[in-house]
């Protein structure tokens, strides 16, 4: 493809993907799915481009996704509502987490004669869900502030917790052991120092954040730190998505810190983002979002339609599992139809998972390029099936309110 046809491409595709917003707002079917078409389009239809091209930048790219949009969304984590719906999370982590990686362990393990650490490892895998596609999601969607919150934390603490047990478990395979101690233990561990480092780093950021705005072209400096923590996290080998969510959420709630006994001791008030800045942010995501689904359309390959079929059912197993456990933690709850269809639609897959899902592969690890393309289709599939599923879901509850 000629570089004039790129920059053309480009700039195009962020008039298209403003376009996909608008279009969601009157059909309800998310841009998110325009996005993957379009990259289907280029990629494996008309082999204009692939993968390959993209060299070690595509996956970069993927985590700079990832650590932008988790950011953003602690910056919408308010305090009071964590507290409220904090338990209320942990149950839906817990029930829909759990049920659903042993469900599709036992489907990979009994029907497909895995072994039962690569079937662990792929229900641990696909088992969480996807902050990438959820927070934009759940920005168009508007469920309510409650339901909102519950979603957020559980995109950030749940694929976390799949990249820890997933982590874990691949481990276990290069070792051809089982330690559940120790993998309960790392878990744990790396949720609490990685929420400590955010914790500590959204505090000092807010301290310094006034001296940083006397700065020339300072507004990148926030998510710049951002990346620093990140990295910091997975290089101490704690959880980076927990310490950036985390930070996000420090910094969105500032206002605790003024209390008597650090104001005696600091005497510089932290304070947290305005809205230009937030704005800004906000278009970071957009730009990223935009881009990381075009990727993700072409990254795929339709080469074998026994892995799509297991996809399928994959998914089939993954909305009965998260509909069950949400029909019963939910069950009398004064919640809207609404919410809790968005509460239960939420499995779309994405960046961890594809990250993952290599792992096999590239440790020359045995079936290891077939559990690739398993999980890669999963990802596609989760998200047409969540597109699909929102559409209607959305467009039988507005009949139901015009009634």
């Amino acid at each position: 493809m000629e570089k004039s046809l790129v920059i053309i491409f480009i700039g195009s595709l962020f008039f298209l993907a403003h376009a996909f917003v608008l279009l969601f707002e009157k059909t309800k079917v998310p841009d998110i799915l325009y996005l993957i078409i379009i990259g289907l389009i280029i990629g494996p239809v008309l082999q204009l481009t692939q993968p390959e091209d993209f060299g070690k930048v595509g996956p970069l790219f993927s985590t700079i996704a990832l650590v932008v949009i988790l950011f953003e969304g602690g910056l919408e984590l308010n305090i009071e509502a964590m507290r409220e719906s904090l338990g209320e999370t942990f149950k839906l982590i817990i029930a829909t987490y759990f049920s659903t990686t042993l469900l599709l362990g036992s489907f990979f393990f009994f029907a497909l004669n895995y072994d039962l650490l690569t079937a662990s490892f792929i229900a641990a895998v696909v088992a969480g869900p996807a902050p990438v596609v959820v927070l934009p999601l759940l920005k168009q969607l508007k469920p309510s502030d409650k339901i909102k919150t519950t979603l957020t934390i559980e995109s950030g603490l749940g694929e976390a917790l799949a990249i820890m047990v997933s982590l874990a478990i691949f481990e276990s395979i290069k070792m051809k052991d089982i330690n559940g101690g120790k993998m309960i233990g790392n878990i744990i561990s790396s949720f609490i120092l990685a929420a400590g480092i955010g914790l500590v780093a959204g505090y000092f950021w807010s301290i310094v954040l006034n001296k940083i705005r006397q700065l020339r072209n300072a507004i990148f400096t926030t998510p710049s730190f951002v990346f620093v923590i990140y990295g910091l996290c997975e290089f101490l080998g704690f959880s980076g998505p927990i310490g950036v969510l985390v930070f996000g959420a420090t910094l969105c709630n500032t206002g605790l810190f003024n209390v008597p006994i650090i104001s005696k001791r600091i005497k510089i008030l932290p304070i947290g983002h305005n809205e230009t800045e937030k704005l800004f942010f906000g278009e970071i995501v957009f730009v990223l979002k935009t881009f990381f689904f075009v990727y993700l359309g072409l990254s795929i390959s339709f080469q074998n339609i026994f892995y799509i079929s297991i996809a399928a059912i994959t998914i089939v197993i993954i909305f009965g599992a998260r509909y069950i456990s949400v029909k019963l933690l939910y069950a009398g709850r004064q919640y809207s139809k609404r919410d809790l269809s968005i509460v239960w639609l939420m499995i779309s897959k994405g960046l961890a998972a594809a990250v993952l899902g290599s792992l096999l592969y590239e440790h020359g690890i045995e079936r290891g390029g077939e559990i690739r393309s398993i999980i890669y289709y999963i990802i596609l599939l989760s998200i047409i099936a969540n597109s699909f599923l929102i559409f209607i879901s959305q467009r039988r509850n507005t009949v139901e309110e015009k009634k």
